[in-house]
């Protein structure tokens, strides 16, 4: 699978730049196969701190990212999302 090149348009250069790691993000982990969710462990999902890119404040990824943000956590091997300002794991069992 291919993404295209993001082409710029007369966006500020903070939002073109996002735009862009966006794109290269999606590249990164996009494969033959589909997207691969990026992976953490539960200390680094909960407990870890980390810088917050707009205030510098440390806190969590959970506090960090998004509504609708996704991981495979390897810990305990489930995929997590963030709903709601909340984590909440996606069922697991058997498929179909």
């Amino acid at each position: 699978m291919n993404l295209p090149t993001y082409l710029r348009n007369n966006e500020a250069a903070e939002q073109q730049s996002y735009h862009e790691e966006l794109n290269q993000t999606l590249r990164d982990n996009l494969s033959e196969n589909g997207y691969i969710l990026p992976s953490v462990t539960q200390n680094e999902l909960t407990v870890n701190l980390y810088p917050h890119p707009q205030t510098g404040v440390l806190a969590t990824l959970e506090n960090i990212m998004p509504n609708g943000t996704m991981w495979y956590e390897s810990t305990n091997d489930e995929v997590v999302v963030k709903i709601g300002g909340a984590l909440r794991k996606l069922d697991n069992s058997a498929y179909p």
